[in-house]
């Protein structure tokens, strides 16, 4: 049986970024998607946000999140409730894949 996909090379274990810090959303009006710039030195473009979570309940909005730039992430809600919601200030916290820290 032959084997497929297997590396010539060993492939490092990737580093990670977390990013803890308080975050204010404000109120986000039904349908509305806001986002907001997250300043996460040494990420870059091409990195994999594998979380994203806020110390609160988000009541139904979808929270998500991307490497936009060098050193920033965007976090996105987007409410689909039929009604407005203001979230307390909580605690954001990422999770983000160091892609270019794989060496293969």
């Amino acid at each position: 049986m032959s084997k497929t996909n297997v590396a010539d090379e060993l492939v490092q274990s990737p580093s990670t970024f977390y990013y803890s810090a308080a975050f204010d959303a404000a109120s986000v009006a039904d349908a509305e998607t806001k986002g907001a710039d997250v300043t996460v030195a040494g990420v870059a473009l091409g990195d994999i946000v594998l979380g994203v979570s806020l110390a609160v309940d988000v009541v139904d909005l979808t929270l998500d999140a991307q490497v936009t730039a060098a050193n920033t992430v965007t976090v996105t809600l987007n409410n689909n409730t039929n009604g407005t919601v203001d979230l307390a200030s909580a605690t954001l916290r990422l999770l983000v894949l160091n892609v270019s820290a794989i060496h293969v």
